[in-house]
């Protein structure tokens, strides 16, 4: 175990942490359920799990159009994500999608892997690809017999036209963050804490572009990361995993729950910070759109430009640093 496990680790535990407290606030301030409440006093609401201040559909057309906030009349709010439909029965699917996802530190904690590079050939692509797909099909299954998926992931966004816009906004905060934490000279001392030198600690797939020559392979590997892993990662992710725990938690506390939650599933710890500031913005565009549109075009941009300037740079066309 090194450096790199314990600020992975560190990111579930935290991620747990916030996620134990925010239920146990949430149950003591009047959120826990009840499946049959008892009698109670006139005027007096039972105790039942709530979705705080949410409407019930995010397409559902105003009243009277001219009298809309203009980020209303857009289609954008701070809470458009619907958490109405979910029951603690998804907590323990949840529970199950970020156990796969641990799979890898649990490995390495009972010392089953070592530190030796994973090779990223054909089958561990397909395999990626087929346990994604399985993922999803979880999820689906576990929500299409109470809302049709057009419905849960907002598919029918009338302004879906602000993709164009929110996706390099996200892309373009993000790089910027990341550029602060490069200045701030973060990058420099994570490095020499894991005893890296220049080049090293990137994650095993953007590394993989620079080694892998197979044409159909590198194909494969850039349509799994522009195509693939943005859409099944934000349904899982902003579609399933964030509006179930908003259900049980709160807002706050999920946006950040989520965000540490999808940071550590990628096993990297030079990546750790810059994710968990990709994923909250993936979650804001999410709750300002009420479509998954929204934070899978932001997703598809970020690793589409990051492909894409490792392909560039490896046939030359430009010189990325080396770290």
């Amino acid at each position: 175990m090194d450096f790199e496990f314990y600020m992975v680790a560190t990111a579930f535990v935290v991620a747990f942490l916030v996620f134990g407290v925010g239920f146990l606030v949430r149950w003591r301030t009047g959120g826990g359920a009840v499946s049959t409440p008892p009698p109670l006093p006139a005027g007096v609401e039972p105790v039942t799990w709530q979705c705080p201040t949410e409407v019930t559909t995010p397409y559902a057309p105003p009243q009277s159009e001219g009298s809309q906030p203009l980020a209303r009349r857009l289609g954008l709010s701070l809470n458009r994500v619907s958490c109405r439909i979910y029951r603690p029965m998804d907590l323990v699917l949840m529970a199950f999608l970020v156990g796969i996802y641990m799979v890898p530190l649990l490995l390495d904690l009972v010392g089953t892997t070592g530190n030796a590079p994973v090779e990223i050939g054909m089958e561990a692509v397909i395999g990626t690809i087929v346990t994604q797909t399985f993922m999803v099909a979880l999820v689906l299954g576990m929500v299409v017999w109470r809302l049709s998926p057009a419905t849960w992931l907002g598919l029918g966004w009338p302004q879906w036209r602000w993709v164009f816009l929110l996706a390099p906004v996200g892309v373009l905060s993000t790089w910027a963050f990341m550029a602060g934490l490069e200045a701030w000279g973060y990058n420099l001392w994570l490095q020499e804490a894991m005893g890296l030198g220049e080049g090293e600690g990137q994650q095993e797939v953007v590394s993989a572009f620079s080694s892998v020559k197979d044409p159909i392979l590198l194909g494969l590997l850039s349509f799994t990361a522009v195509i693939v892993a943005p859409v099944s990662e934000e349904v899982l992710f902003r579609g399933y995993l964030y509006p179930v725990s908003k259900r049980f938690i709160g807002r706050a506390p999920a946006v950040l729950f989520s965000a540490l939650v999808f940071a550590a599933i990628h096993h990297n710890a030079l990546a750790l910070v810059p994710l968990c500031f990709l994923a909250l913005l993936l979650a804001l565009s999410y709750e300002l759109t009420g479509s998954i549109w929204a934070p899978i075009g932001i997703h598809m941009l970020f690793n589409g430009a990051t492909v894409g300037f490792q392909l560039a740079s490896n046939w030359g066309w430009i010189a990325l640093p080396e770290s």
